[in-house]
């Protein structure tokens, strides 16, 4: 057995010291590996890049519009709200516009459009017919 002050060898790594040249080199301590960076740095941050996102064409816009003033989705019973945007989504579409969009998207879009510009403009479109949409 040994006592303090022997010859006997003490591991460095109990001492603090990882540099101890007796240690085989099997055994030493490296650095962890860096992980790779999770994007590229030259890869773009654009919001619309990321998510796949394609933005409405101006036609898609007017076409998109055109069809909301002609079916009004906005002046019928609430119980047939979602029918009417339906029929706008399909009357856009079969037209050969706002292609590979739902129906949600298109009443968010129009909803946007009409309210945005304004201060207090609701993010939930859904009760943009009842009456209780900004500005009333």
């Amino acid at each position: 057995m040994s006592t303090p002050g022997s010859d006997a060898m003490v591991d460095p790594v109990l001492l603090g010291n990882t540099t101890n040249a007796s240690r085989p080199p099997s055994t030493a301590m490296s650095a962890p590996p860096v992980a790779p960076p999770l994007r590229s740095t030259m890869e773009s941050t654009d919001s619309t890049a990321r998510k796949g996102r394609e933005e409405f064409s101006l036609k898609d816009l007017e076409q998109l519009l055109r069809a909301v003033i002609d079916i009004n989705p906005y002046m019928v019973p609430r119980n047939k709200i979602g029918e009417r945007w339906k029929q706008v989504a399909r009357l856009v579409q079969d037209q050969g516009y706002c292609l590979n969009r739902d129906v949600d998207t298109l009443k968010n879009k129009v909803g946007s459009m009409l309210y945005a510009p304004w201060e207090g403009g609701e993010k939930d479109f859904s009760s943009l017919s009842t009456g209780k949409g900004a500005g009333t």
